[in-house]
């Protein structure tokens, strides 16, 4: 079911063609919408197979830009931190980075369990699940995702950083060559 995302990285390829004219959270909530359709449609496929393949490529193209563009909201957000406080904080930002990717990878696998374990799921291979364990099955492979796409669009609508990047990017420049002249 997973195999078609395979050609998902290729579409990163685009995505600079919609940055000329958008901007990366108005892309990125777009991008987070489909997600969302995707997760859906995989909640209700049921057996269908095609249904699953459809879903998972809908969502994987959905979630695809998350981890692109992380890297460049990361940055506007450091440049911000730099023009608010005079101080660049490159490796704080960075290691929160990783360690938040590590506490969200260790809740959703305990998150995941704990669900699991409440539903009744059972682990020997040749069990025959209960609906409970089958329909919670489902929700972590279709509406538990959705929901937190969905909480991940609520806090675009709150980053305003990016608005304020052209003024922040030309006064730090402007202290780097007020600096540079002091020298």
């Amino acid at each position: 079911a997973s195999l078609p995302s395979m050609v998902l990285p290729f579409l990163l390829l685009i995505f600079p063609l919609f940055l000329k004219k958008h901007t990366v959270v108005s892309v990125s909530k777009v991008c987070l919408v489909i997600g969302i359709i995707g997760c859906i449609i995989k909640q209700f496929a049921g057996a269908n197979i095609g249904l699953i393949l459809l879903g998972n490529i809908v969502s994987g193209f959905g979630t695809l830009p998350l981890s692109a563009f992380m890297v460049i909201l990361l940055t506007d957000i450091m440049d911000y931190n730099e023009w608010k406080n005079n101080k660049r904080v490159e490796g704080i930002y960075s290691s929160m980075g990783s360690f938040g990717a590590k506490i969200g990878t260790g809740f959703a696998s305990a998150l995941s369990g704990i669900l699991l374990q409440i539903s009744g799921f059972v682990s020997d291979g040749n069990a025959v699940q209960s609906d409970s364990a089958l329909g919670m099955i489902r929700a972590e492979f279709g509406i538990i995702p959705a929901i937190f796409l969905a909480l991940i669009f609520i806090a675009l609508l709150f980053f305003d950083v990016e608005k304020k990047m052209p003024q922040v990017r030309e006064e730090l420049q402007e202290r780097k060559e007020q600096q540079a002249q002091l020298q």
